[in-house]
């Protein structure tokens, strides 16, 4: 094993650095603050040589530092979205984000990706950058992690989510941390949209036309009109519960939303063999995406629509 280091440049810079110094066939990225499953990497490799398409494996975030009921919220948001959005698009290939903890590649498609404009056009701005490696990671946003996957799934290849190569990370305790993560994430992923539109929709539509309809459809549903109905429907129901509207029909609507949401945990924890005592956090998951998360999706929204700077705090 060898070990390098570089001026610091950022993340995305770091593993541009790394891929200048590696030689292998499969490169494998993760988070400093994740601790990889010891079978990990095993099952990552066989998934890959499963399918000579498959560019990329997701692998398993899970939450390790499980002190509070916040950090419990967020390990079961983890099991639903790995169990519900992840394994569906796993099943045709286009997993849309392999997370920045868990990511095996293939060196072929690191290589395509850095050739695309987008991310040469990089190189003569910050030339004169020491700490700035350019390469398939993309400065450009603060989700690199997903322009990268979207990248990959434009120019054709396939990927997928393997459940059982772990990694445990280290998640904000505390809601102003939470936040702030919340807010870098979607701040990220409306940059990404708008480079996947300027510079990966024409290869996209050449090469892998699936993956244009689902960002068209999923991502308009989940980063546009989810989060309204959400803050509208809370809003409206509290309201109405001040003014005593009766609300006998909407509760039992409620009960039955929130047993809905208590089997599908219980059926995605037992399929990622997580902690079945998270199962019940289930009935607050509801209010904790609605109001803690949207909060921050409503914050960088407003700041994305004013043009703010961002930085990483």
């Amino acid at each position: 094993m060898r070990v390098y280091s570089k001026p610091n440049g950022g993340k995305w810079s770091a593993l541009n650095f790394g891929f200048g110094k590696s030689s292998g066939e499969m490169l494998l990225c993760v988070d400093a603050d994740s601790r990889l499953a010891p079978d990990t990497l095993w099952i990552a490799v066989a998934r890959m040589q499963q399918d000579p398409g498959i560019v990329g494996v997701a692998g398993q975030v899970t939450i390790r530092n499980r002190v509070n009921t916040l950090l419990r919220l967020q390990a079961l948001e983890y099991v639903l979205g790995n169990g519900g959005m992840r394994m569906a698009m796993s099943q045709f290939g286009v997993v849309t984000i392999v997370p920045g903890a868990i990511g095996l590649y293939r060196r072929s498609i690191f290589e395509e990706v850095a050739a695309l404009p987008c991310n040469r056009r990089q190189v003569a701005s910050h030339a004169e950058d020491s700490g700035k490696v350019f390469g398939p990671l993309s400065g450009e946003t603060f989700a690199e992690d997903f322009q990268l996957s979207l990248s990959c799934l434009a120019l054709g290849g396939k990927v997928v989510y393997e459940p059982r190569a772990l990694a445990f990370t280290k998640g904000p305790s505390g809601m102003d941390s939470l936040m702030s993560q919340r807010y870098r994430w979607m701040r990220g992923t409306w940059q990404v949209l708008r480079i996947y539109l300027r510079d990966l929709r024409a290869h996209a539509v050449a090469k892998n036309p699936r993956l244009d309809w689902i960002v068209a459809g999923c991502y308009t549903i989940d980063i546009l009109l989810i989060p309204l109905v959400n803050f509208g429907f809370w809003a409206w129901l509290a309201t109405a519960a001040v003014v005593g509207v009766e609300l006998g029909g909407v509760l039992a609507w409620l009960g039955g939303i929130a047993l809905l949401n208590f089997m599908a945990a219980t059926v995605y924890a037992l399929v990622q063999d997580d902690e079945i005592v998270l199962t019940p956090l289930s009935l607050l998951m509801d209010l904790y995406l609605s109001i803690v998360v949207n909060s921050g999706w409503a914050i960088a929204g407003i700041d994305e629509l004013r043009g703010t700077r961002m930085k990483w705090h």
